[in-house]
């Protein structure tokens, strides 16, 4: 089925806006920039004026190889024809328009195109020109980029992580649009992207080898064409796969909204990662267990998890009270702890100052074992009772070493080797932590 593409007024007021976004579907907004930029008709005006206003700044201009029918951003994939699919160097806007004319104006002519420039920071005289009316929205959310481009060429298939408000202010822009659902058949690259930083798909869009690629037909199938003509601003969604056509000479900026904040995007990738280093080996019985947890309680597939529990006995996966997420936050740092403290070496952790934790709990065991935890945690480590003696040592700052050669000096035989393994356990359990 073809993705569905909306058009309709500009957003009035920020409730709208935000209904906008929780939609999250690709909407055309006509004519929205008609009157931004002076009156200019053309390449060669257009040109010109942002010559007058910007022709003494650097930018970077990429210049499409011959042989490659236009494409950009596929990247440097062995075994899939695409060693280089362009080629960038930085001078002079001024510099870089005498180029874009020449190009334009030789039958034939190399694709030059100027691509993702920051605004604010690179080009700050454009930014008078920008009248897109986002005052609603938070201080800080995004940035404005430019665009500016010969035209003849594309882009390969990709998603972008932001937000994307794409305004056409010189020439004409195709989009070809479809859900981020579409990944199975995409024959996506590398998750850290390709050569323009964003994670792309090896197989060009606009000359498609369905021989190699057979399921990429069913992308072509979804996708959906949007047409844009001077004035228009398109909103593209966050993760929607697209490729884009310039159609002769184009100038362009977009606003790349954040819609959710940085750490918590962060935060999310984070955990992406772990789960490729720890969950994707699992045995299939296991990966089955932990795909059904997420649905079921991060993702929300079957609805509420726990709507036949009353709140206050639905633990830290139920609904996220400030204690259910305390309770998370903690384990977290838990986890990471012990992560760390086992992947540390020994020489590390005999050199390391550490301190006891000041809420210790300890209680006695059998066969002279004492057992102790950190106060808020459950977790609780057992040590031979002779061991207090060692870590007496650490109510003020010591490194293992230290503390060895100070019982030693009083008569005392400890093997430094042998307290290197209860020394890690006690700091996986947060009973000794550095001291800072």
């Amino acid at each position: 089925m073809v993705t569905t593409v909306h058009e309709g007024p500009w957003p009035q007021n920020a409730e709208c806006f935000q209904g906008l976004l929780n939609r999250h579907e690709p909407t055309v907004f006509r004519g929205v920039a008609n009157s931004w930029l002076p009156s200019t008709s053309g390449a060669d005006s257009t040109l010109a004026w942002l010559t007058s206003i910007i022709g003494h700044r650097r930018v970077p201009v990429t210049v499409v190889l011959p042989d490659e029918q236009g494409l950009i951003g596929i990247g440097r994939i062995k075994g899939h024809d695409r060693i280089n699919s362009s080629t960038t160097g930085h001078r002079s806007f001024g510099s870089a328009a005498r180029a874009m004319r020449a190009s334009l104006s030789a039958a034939g002519g190399s694709a030059l195109y100027i691509q993702s420039v920051a605004v604010a920071k690179e080009l700050p005289e454009l930014l008078p020109f920008i009248k897109l009316p986002l005052d609603h929205l938070p201080p800080g959310t995004g940035e404005w980029r430019t665009w500016i481009g010969t035209g003849n060429h594309h882009v390969a298939l990709h998603w972008d992580g932001r937000e994307n408000f794409y305004c056409v202010l010189a020439g004409q822009k195709r989009f070809h649009v479809c859900p981020y659902d579409a990944l199975p058949d995409t024959y996506v690259g590398p998750m850290e992207g390709n050569e323009h930083g964003a994670p792309s798909s090896v197989v060009d869009p606009k000359h498609s080898d369905l021989a190699r690629y057979p399921r990429f037909a069913r992308v072509l199938e979804r996708l959906a064409a949007v047409d844009l003509e001077v004035g228009d601003v398109f909103y593209l969604p966050s993760h929607y796969w697209h490729w884009v056509e310039s159609v002769g000479f184009n100038f362009s900026v977009n606003y790349w909204l954040n819609d959710v904040p940085a750490d918590v995007v962060r935060n999310a990738g984070a955990t992406f990662y772990r789960a490729l280093l720890s969950m994707r080996r699992l045995p299939e019985h296991w990966r089955r267990y932990w795909k059904t947890t997420f649905d079921h309680f991060v993702f929300g597939v079957n609805g509420d998890p726990y709507s036949h529990l009353p709140l206050d006995e639905q633990g830290f996966a139920g609904t996220a009270t400030p204690e259910a997420l305390d309770h998370i936050r903690a384990a977290i740092y838990a986890s990471e702890v012990e992560h760390e403290a086992r992947e540390k070496s020994d020489e590390f952790i005999l050199q390391t100052k550490y301190k006891l934790c000041p809420t210790l709990a300890m209680r006695f065991g059998s066969n002279s074992t004492i057992f102790m935890r950190e106060a808020s945690s459950r977790r609780e480590q057992g040590v031979p009772a002779g061991f207090l003696a060692v870590l007496a040592h650490f109510v003020s700052p010591h490194t293992p070493t230290e503390v060895v050669a100070h019982l030693q000096s009083t008569g005392v035989n400890v093997d430094q080797g042998l307290i290197v393994s209860p020394i890690r356990e006690l700091v996986a359990a947060r009973i000794l932590s550095p001291a800072e």
